[in-house]
């Protein structure tokens, strides 16, 4: 079957709006997750047992019931009410700060306490310590699930179709139903494919610079 540019167009827009998603996702979420992993870690009164109690919340519900929450109860709710993609970005962005800071978090408290306390007898400041020893290791250890979670947004992307969104599968959807032809699935499955390949590809690029952190790992 032969594709019109308006065809393609409509597909090429349910792309820029995945992306879109994913992209802002992974820059707001990953440094978030840092900090409420950090707190979280470091047992700050009051504000921790509230991130702990958001992480479990967030991790105990599905996705779609918090998109629907902050799409259409928080209108009623509050009077606040949010553009779809606003709607989704804050949803996936709540989401993954959950998933992703707990991860860190697990391996925060995994760096052996002797680290820390070389640090400081070589006269490294917390910060110091933190930004040269320790958030690198962290993220070595982490590095799997990280990047696990990452990929996940992109698969779970086509969620936000329920509140309206014009996102790659809903349009392909569209297009199957139109016209019968069940090529823009095979579209679809091959974006997601290579864009799951380049993810796994950068990973492994970023894990190899991070593997001379693994020293400290393996010394007792």
């Amino acid at each position: 079957m032969e594709y019109s540019g308006q065809t393609i167009n409509f597909i090429l827009q349910g792309v820029a709006v995945t992306l879109k998603l994913w992209v802002l996702t992974v820059i707001i979420s990953l440094p978030l997750s840092v900090l409420v992993a950090l707190i979280r870690n470091n047992k700050v009164k009051i504000i921790s047992p509230i991130l702990t109690i958001y992480t479990n919340l967030i991790r105990g519900t599905p996705l779609i019931l918090q998109l629907y929450t902050i799409y259409f109860v928080l209108p009623i709710a509050v009077g606040i009410r949010l553009e779809g993609f606003t709607a989704a970005l804050l949803t996936f962005v709540l989401s993954w700060v959950a998933y992703i800071n707990e991860v860190l978090r697990v391996s925060l408290s995994s760096i052996e306490k002797w680290q820390y306390d070389s640090a400081q007898a070589l006269g490294l400041t917390y910060w110091q310590t933190l930004i040269y020893i320790i958030l690198p290791q962290t993220f070595w250890r982490a590095s799997g699930a990280i990047w696990n979670e990452i990929i996940n947004i992109l698969y779970n992307a086509p969620v936000i179709a329920l509140i309206g969104m014009d996102e790659l599968l809903k349009n392909v959807k569209v297009l199957v139903i139109k016209t019968f032809d069940f090529t823009p699935l095979i579209w679809a499955a091959l974006f997601y494919l290579a864009f799951n390949n380049l993810i796994i590809f950068i990973s492994k690029k970023v894990e190899k610079r991070l593997t001379r952190f693994k020293i400290a790992e393996v010394r007792r």
